[in-house]
């Protein structure tokens, strides 16, 4: 699984990916961390987040990641994820918090998840002065998605709203859909493993940015 995803983001290298960047470049995102929580606030930032997000966590693996992001970086946000559901850690965006965009994904991989405030979605798109994806590269994309997201136990609420709600805009679910995104602590771990540090290293080397 994971030789697949390198040789997909492998093709996409040329790209540049936002999700909700518009929307968060009014915020200035950071990673903190107290006690037993770690905070994801401000937004989801292209080669930075993922590394401030591992050096808050160190070794420890009972945590909560209380999240409070508009989104930002698609790619930063997919890591992002795959580390919260490797490491089996709880996600939980608390009253008066937004997570919004690739925000979303990372708040899907927790277990458990917890949503008291606002849960945010949308299509992804692509930026740059002169690349644009293919169809089939776009296809390629999308499809790393919908497996990411799916192995996080989504509902299908969540597939049919971000893909039917235009990169420009933003659907914010109702508390009636959020109670579709509660999810228990499973006896297993899903997602990709991270046990080497050429894996590690490798999350950090991907090309994608938001900036």
């Amino acid at each position: 699984m994971f030789l697949k995803k390198l040789c997909v983001f492998l093709l996409l290298s040329a790209s540049t990916f936002r999700s909700g960047a518009a929307f968060a470049q009014e915020h200035a995102g950071s990673v903190t961390r107290d006690g037993l929580y770690v905070f994801i606030h401000g937004p989801i930032k292209s080669g930075v987040t993922v590394r401030e997000f591992l050096r808050a966590v160190g070794d420890d693996r009972d945590l909560i990641v209380e999240l409070d992001s508009p989104g930002g970086s698609l790619i930063e946000g997919l890591n992002l994820a795959a580390i919260v559901d490797n490491f089996g850690l709880s996600t939980w965006i608390p009253h008066d918090a937004l997570c919004a965009s690739s925000c979303s994904i990372v708040f899907l991989a927790g277990s458990p998840r917890t949503i008291d405030g606002r849960l945010g979605v949308h299509q992804f798109s692509s930026r740059h002065p002169t690349f644009e994806l293919s169809p089939a590269e776009t296809q390629s994309l999308l499809a790393v998605i919908l497996q990411d997201v799916s192995s996080y136990q989504s509902p299908q609420v969540f597939f049919d709203r971000m893909l039917a709600t235009p990169s420009d805009q933003m659907f914010w679910f109702d508390a009636q859909d959020q109670s579709l995104f509660e999810r228990q602590k499973p006896d297993g771990i899903n997602g990709f493993s991270l046990g080497g540090a050429s894996n590690i290293d490798f999350l950090f080397s991907r090309p994608f940015t938001t900036e």
